[in-house]
């Protein structure tokens, strides 16, 4: 197959297209990736075919244009405004895409990321290509296993509610969580799959630190997008003070080290390392609740202390709980003697490194890449 791939550069949107994009090609199929400006800088190290769409379609100058307006109003941007957004980047990214890379590359299909989904409508109907949507995160559809209100802030539900619409609307959904991930939820409509988490990491070596063998580490992880989850790192700092282990923070580009005032000496504060470098070695990470941090964990078996911070990150919390694989710690709730507590807690209590490693070998064993893209030329050599 030629197969064209448009993960959005939205959260964890990304990485799991990616991911999967790797395994197609690695199968033998001609694959290109094409992404925004963010994607194509993440995607500089690999040997993947990427093209970048025009700047000026970028769907992060769109957000920041409607966050802006808002400000200058004094207020927030609505979640109307951002849907209204996201559709005019949908028209205007699938004409382009329509009269360049399409036309230029002639694919077979095109995959895209959940929030791609209106593109994907928008690109089928100028094209009538088959479309193919991956969600990072669990199923959001009709009668999804939990209200969309348990799940996502408030303000999200209409965005969500309008990406709900692109789910039924695909000709194949793959949701890179697990069946029991999602509640052993038993209601996917015909159209979708569960595939199992799909990761990756942009190539980068890790630090010198933690390359030594041996070493007990925290890892604190907050969101790698500009999100106001920074006083999870701030309070971490003393909290893992009388701690047994190392810290590395991970606070995305959206941050500056400033922000977190005082760093002790021992330590590391990084804007990006490869997360794997830290679970191979940790014993327990603080996640703001990402998907993609929060499965990166399971993955590795390490047990965390999930402090949701936003969007759907009440649901992820939620999930990695109902695993017994971490402790959450609501947002209002924390301080630094509670999150040490937790962390304390996890790191004497054997049950919950013993639920994240029986998570981490049904993962493993589900193979999801694999799966992913067996899934995708079964259903593609379906079509006839």
């Amino acid at each position: 197959m030629k197969i064209l791939l448009s993960p959005m550069t939205a959260g964890g949107d990304f990485h799991p297209v990616v991911a999967a994009a790797v395994g197609l090609r690695d199968r033998g199929h001609e694959v290109l990736v094409y992404t925004e400006h963010d994607g194509t800088r993440a995607l500089t190290e690999s040997d993947l075919p990427v093209q970048g769409s025009p700047r000026e379609l970028d769907f992060a100058n769109r957000l920041m244009s409607v966050h802006d307006d808002a400000k200058k109003k004094g207020g927030s941007a609505s979640a109307e405004a951002l849907v209204e957004a996201l559709d005019g980047y949908s028209h205007d990214m699938a004409a382009s895409m329509h009269a360049g890379v399409v036309a230029e590359f002639q694919p077979d299909l095109f995959i895209t990321s959940l929030v791609g989904g209106g593109l994907a409508r928008e690109l089928k109907g100028l094209t009538g290509l088959p479309t193919c949507i991956i969600n990072s995160d669990f199923y959001i559809g009709q009668d999804p296993p939990r209200p969309l209100a348990d799940d996502f802030d408030d303000r999200c539900i209409p965005e969500i509610e309008d990406l709900a619409v692109s789910i039924q609307e695909a000709d194949l959904v793959l949701h890179a969580v697990d069946k029991h991930f999602d509640y052993d939820f038993d209601g996917l409509p015909e159209h979708n799959r569960y595939v199992g988490p799909l990761l990756w990491e942009r190539e980068t070596m890790p630090p010198d630190y933690l390359t030594k063998p041996g070493g007990h580490w925290a890892l604190v992880s907050i969101s790698s997008q500009k999100q106001d989850d920074v006083r999870i790192a701030r309070l971490a700092l003393e909290a893992f003070e009388t701690l047994p282990v190392q810290i590395v923070e991970t606070i995305g580009r959206g941050h500056r080290r400033k922000e977190l005032g005082p760093i002790p000496a021992d330590v590391h504060i990084e804007h990006y390392v490869p997360h794997s470098a830290v679970l191979t070695q940790a014993e327990v990470v603080v996640t703001h609740c990402g998907i993609g941090s929060v499965h990166k964990a399971l993955w590795y078996g390490v047990p965390m202390v999930l402090v949701p911070w936003g969007r759907d990150q009440k649901g992820v919390a939620a999930r990695a709980a109902r695993l017994r694989a971490g402790l959450v710690l609501p947002p209002d709730d924390l301080t630094e003697e509670r999150l040490h507590e937790a962390a304390r807690e996890i790191l004497d209590e054997p049950r919950f490194k013993e639920a994240a490693l029986a998570t981490r070998e049904r993962f493993h064993a589900d193979e999801p890449v694999r799966t992913t893209c067996e899934t995708i030329e079964e259903w593609f050599s379906d079509l006839g």
